[in-house]
């Protein structure tokens, strides 16, 4: 697969990152950064004040239909800090060439007082601890995409069934009204729909 001039969507949760002063636990939070291609990739990430957060292992690969967990941790959680408008700025390169393949920035923002623990299915502590036990961790674990990920992936779904439903390519030709180039071949639709499989399992996998 050649990734010469291509850029690549960057998947990560959550889309933004949200500490508070008076709660500890928002204090050391994770960072999800996902590769759902076929490659592995090189990640790196630069925070534009690193003196107030510390990142475990900032840079490192994912391989190809993985994620792997950061701890992220602020170092200054302080009144004087909230508000302040930093962001995490995350990039993606191609493991062998190193080539850049795409980037994206992660606000981040202190609060004054302590976050509001009585909205059901709140589970930042549970992903606190199992962070503390095993810091990064690639596959080994159900997850549900964010909306931007099943976007990406509802899309393929719609260009892989218009695949399959294309004319099957015969070695004697049929009369038909459809051009013989948008003929499709048996290996074709084969894979397109193990592929296709993939994906569906994925959007309909739950927690």
């Amino acid at each position: 697969m050649s990734l010469k001039d291509r850029s690549i969507p960057v998947f990560i949760y959550p889309s933004e990152l949200t500490f508070f002063v008076g709660s500890q636990i928002t204090h050391k939070q994770l960072l999800t950064l996902y590769n759902p291609y076929e490659f592995p990739v090189k990640y790196q990430v630069y925070a534009n004040t690193a003196d107030r957060y510390g990142v475990v292992d900032p840079k490192g690969t994912i391989a190809p239909h993985s994620y792997i967990d950061l701890l992220v941790r602020h170092n200054a959680p302080f009144p004087s800090n909230c508000h302040n408008k930093d962001r995490f700025m995350i990039t993606m390169q191609d493991a062998t060439t190193n080539q850049l393949l795409g980037r994206r920035c992660v606000p981040s923002t202190l609060l004054p007082g302590e976050k509001d623990t009585s909205s059901v299915g709140d589970d930042s502590s549970h992903s606190y601890t199992a962070c503390e036990s095993s810091p990064i961790r690639e596959r080994g674990r159900n997850y549900e995409p964010d909306s931007s990920v099943k976007y990406y992936f509802m899309m393929l779904s719609v260009l892989f069934i218009l695949v399959l439903i294309m004319p099957t390519k015969c070695d004697e030709p049929e009369a038909t009204s459809i051009p013989s180039y948008l003929h499709v071949s048996v290996a074709v639709k084969i894979i397109t729909a193990y592929v296709l499989g993939l994906i569906t399992m994925s959007l309909l996998k739950p927690c």
